[in-house]
């Protein structure tokens, strides 16, 4: 992650009106998840929502995404599991240990710091 801005989204909408004025400006965002959406939306919905927004913002290259899933082991390995490219998680070393090795061998990034975002 470098110095990108880094904006919580909620919705595919609020994804949209991020890339379009990212796009407008010419500058990369990262786009985060809401504290804990790993958790209570899924993996699954966040994969269906970058989906989407790549088909309305396909230069991938112009921004990264985060789920967050707090200090859920379970929901972290569902987002390992269902490829999620970077994966924010707070547990305890040990287990982020672990899960950082599993995400590195799929390819993925779990990152350990939650950046201070727009929402």
């Amino acid at each position: 992650m470098g110095e990108e801005p880094a904006i919580i989204i909620h919705n595919f909408a609020q994804g949209q009106a991020v890339l379009a004025a990212a796009h407008e400006v010419n500058k990369p965002v990262i786009l985060w998840s809401a504290p804990g959406a790993g958790c209570y939306a899924g993996a699954a919905w966040w994969r269906g929502l970058l989906d989407l927004l790549k088909q309305v913002q396909p230069e991938q290259s112009r921004y990264t995404s985060v789920l967050d899933c707090s200090d859920a082991p379970g929901f972290a390995m569902a987002a390992i599991r269902t490829r999620i490219p970077s994966i924010y998680f707070c547990g305890s070393p040990d287990i982020t240990q672990k899960l950082s090795a599993m995400a590195t061998a799929q390819g993925l990034e779990l990152v350990t710091l939650r950046p201070a975002a727009l929402d």
